[in-house]
C-alpha cells in the first residue's frame, strides 16, 4: 500500500512498512528546478565511478551482464556506444578524459536521445535524473534513510539497547525502501520538453529489483560485524546519491563508505583569512580547543 501526505509540495511516500520519505516536487509548488541541468550542462565532466560502479555490478563488463542493482540505470547511462564504462577513481597518466554532449537539451527529442557525443567514453549521469525540472524530487530526508539510522543505532547501541536481530530488519527495510523509492521515482519521471517519459526510454530488466540488491547485500552475506556495517554504510551512502553533503557527512563520519585508494582525511575546512586578520583572538582561541585547522583535523563530533 502506497501512501501520499502533501504538506505544501512536501509528498511523504510511504510503502508498507517502511518510514514515509519527504521531498519537494517541483511542478506541485509551481517551479521548475532548472538548476541542477544548467549546472551538469555548463560543467560537462561528471561521470559514473569505479567506487561506486562497484556496488552496482558484480564484474566490469561493458554490457551490464553483471548489474544486479536497478539502480544502476536510474543513476546512470552507458556511454555514447552503448557501453557501462566507468571513470576510474584513481586515473593515472595515462587514463583518456570523457566529453561528448551527454547532458545537452538536444537529448529531449527522441531521435536524439541517444546522441551523446563520440568522446563520452565514460558512463553519464542518468539524463532524466539531471534534465527532469518537475517530478524529479528534492530531497529532504529518504525512509531508507532513517531505517539506516535506526539500523545503525541498533547494531551499535547507540541510545537503545544492542539489538543485531532488530539492526538487520531495520537495514533490510532500509534497503527495500531505498530500491523500491528510486524506481518510483524514475517511472514517474519526464523530460520537460518533449514530455518523454523514463520508462519510454530506458528498460530496467525485470531481474532487478531489491531483491537482487539484497542477494549481493543482504545482511546473512557477512562473515563478521564490521563487513555487516560496511553493508549499511554502502546502502545508506548508495540512497544518498541526490544528496552528496550528506553522503560525504556519512563518509567522514565513519571512514567505512565504499572508497578506492587512502582512507578518507579530510574532515572539515579551514576558516577564512578574514577570520585570522579580524578575529584572531578568538580564531586562535577556538584552533587551541580544536587541536588544529586544517582539514585533516576531525570535528568534535566525530570518533
Amino acid at each position: 500500500m502506497r501512501r501520499i501526505i502533501q504538506i505544501a509540495g512536501c509528498h511523504f511516500l510511504s510503502n508498507a512498512p517502511v518510514f514515509e520519505s519527504a521531498c519537494l516536487w517541483p511542478a506541485e509548488m509551481g517551479f521548475k528546478n532548472e538548476s541542477v541541468n544548467w549546472s551538469f550542462r555548463e560543467h560537462n565532466n561528471l561521470r559514473m565511478g569505479s567506487a561506486i560502479w562497484h556496488q552496482l555490478s558484480d564484474n566490469d563488463s561493458t554490457d551490464g551482464s553483471g548489474i544486479f542493482d536497478p539502480r544502476a540505470y536510474i543513476f546512470f547511462e552507458t556511454d555514447n556506444t552503448n557501453r557501462w564504462k566507468p571513470f576510474p577513481q584513481l586515473p593515472d597518466i595515462n587514463t583518456p578524459s570523457s566529453g561528448g554532449i551527454p547532458y545537452g537539451t538536444h537529448r529531449d527529442q527522441t531521435g536524439a536521445f541517444q546522441i551523446k557525443g563520440e568522446t563520452c567514453i565514460y558512463s553519464p549521469f542518468n539524463y532524466f535524473l539531471i534534465r527532469d525540472e518537475d517530478y524529479i524530487p528534492i530531497i529532504i530526508i529518504t525512509g531508507a534513510e532513517i531505517h539506516f539510522i535506526r539500523a545503525e543505532a541498533y547494531f551499535r547501541g547507540i541510545g537503545v539497547a544492542e539489538d543485531k536481530i532488530e539492526a538487520d530488519i531495520e537495514y533490510l527495510n532500509g534497503l527495500m525502501a531505498s530500491v523500491n523509492w528510486w524506481m518510483l521515482v524514475a517511472e514517474n519521471s519526464k523530460l520537460p520538453s518533449s514530455g518523454m517519459s523514463f520508462p519510454d526510454m530506458i528498460s530496467i530488466p525485470e531481474n532487478l529489483n531489491s531483491v537482487s540488491v539484497q542477494n549481493r547485500f543482504g545482511p546473512w552475506n557477512a562473515t563478521t560485524d564490521e563487513e555487516k556495517l560496511l553493508f549499511f554504510y554502502t546502502q545508506w551512502w548508495l540512497d544518498a546519491f541526490r544528496q552528496p553533503w550528506e553522503a560525504y557527512a556519512l563518509a567522514r563520519r565513519t571512514g567505512l563508505t565504499p572508497r578506492e585508494g587512502d582512507p578518507i582525511a579530510h574532515y572539515r575546512l579551514p576558516y577564512p583569512p578574514s577570520e585570522v586578520e579580524y578575529n584572531s583572538a578568538n580564531w586562535a582561541e577556538a584552533i587551541a580547543s580544536q587541536g588544529g585547522d586544517t582539514p585533516d583535523y576531525k570535528i568534535w563530533w566525530i570518533p
